[in-house]
């Protein structure tokens, strides 16, 4: 399934991440939370949009990145479930702070573009979407 992505904020900038590098920037103790989440083979309606007319959108997990480590804003579960299925998951950085593009070059493979389309695995999608 192909979905243009829905992004929280205008600032937040899209990008296909090495699910294997970026886990390199997590904390431990942060680590340990992911490695303990329960992931169900399913897409939850919530990290979708859908209004009238228009094609459903997909809300990629917001990630920022402070001295050295990431952090989820949100989606960890979202992550989690991608990279069973791809090598690379998409993701938006938030606040991105100068020192911190390098650190991007090193786990992020390309930017998505404004009118790409991503693929997820074709599973089903179970509750209601977002408006």
């Amino acid at each position: 399934m192909k979905f243009k992505l829905k992004l929280v904020a205008p600032s937040d900038r899209p990008y296909w991440v090495k699910w294997s590098r970026f886990l390199l920037l997590l904390r431990p103790q942060d680590l340990d939370d992911l490695n303990a989440e329960v992931i169900y083979p399913y897409l939850n309606g919530l990290w979708f949009y859908k209004t009238a007319n228009d094609p459903i959108l997909f809300a990629p997990a917001t990630i920022y990145i402070e001295d050295g480590h990431a952090f989820f804003v949100n989606g960890r579960h979202r992550c989690l479930l991608l990279s069973q299925y791809a090598d690379e998951v998409p993701m938006a950085f938030t606040h991105i702070q100068p020192g911190n593009e390098v650190i991007l070059t090193q786990i992020v493979s390309r930017p998505i573009a404004p009118d790409e389309e991503v693929e997820l695995p074709d599973l089903q999608i179970r509750g209601r979407f977002r408006s």
